[in-house]
């Protein structure tokens, strides 16, 4: 209630589904004095969000970068402007300040042309604002990987583990 000093709080109101698989193999190569198991495993995981109680999507932004989770996509998709090449001169005026196709402030030659996306109606305003900025992709491996070898002589062990993962997408925010 508003008599405890808060406005609002924090809530779990939506659902997750998750689907994937994981398989694990462990070999034994050696068994005798000297010992070497080796032990392989392999995972997927599909995260689709099912409901965020009523609301159909939430924007956040950390470090320059936007993020959007919306029913039926996954957790913190990517929000980026799509882009169509470099401006160049012919997209600005002879003065070179006025630009003949939409860009946003302070936006000059050689730097990205960014895509003025249509409105639900399908028209676009000629600016670029936050609006036309798109999912595109999120940093959810395909599938993620592991190896470890583990090796025994006596009172001696030794262990080696990689991992990795295949896919998933990643935002350079270095120019920040």
């Amino acid at each position: 209630p508003y008599t405890s000093g808060f406005s609002g709080y924090l809530t779990n109101i939506g659902s997750l589904e998750n689907k994937g698989w994981e398989i694990d193999l462990t070999t034994s190569n050696l068994t005798g004095n000297l010992k070497w198991e080796t032990t392989l495993n392999l995972s997927t995981n599909k995260q689709k969000v099912l409901d965020m109680g009523g609301n159909p999507e939430i924007r956040s932004a950390s470090f320059d970068a936007t993020f959007l989770t919306r029913v039926g996509g996954p957790v913190s998709q990517y929000l980026v402007y799509r882009t169509d090449g470099i401006l160049t001169a012919d997209d600005f005026e002879a003065n070179g300040k006025t630009a003949k196709v939409p860009v946003m402030p302070g936006q000059e030659i050689g730097n990205y042309k960014f895509v003025d996306q249509p409105n639900a109606d399908g028209v676009r305003d000629g600016k670029i604002t936050t609006a036309d900025m798109v999912p595109y992709g999120n940093n959810f491996p395909d599938l993620t990987y592991g190896m470890t070898n583990s090796f025994s002589l006596k009172n001696f062990d030794l262990s080696i583990f990689i991992q990795g993962q295949l896919g998933g997408d990643i935002m350079f925010l270095g120019q920040r």
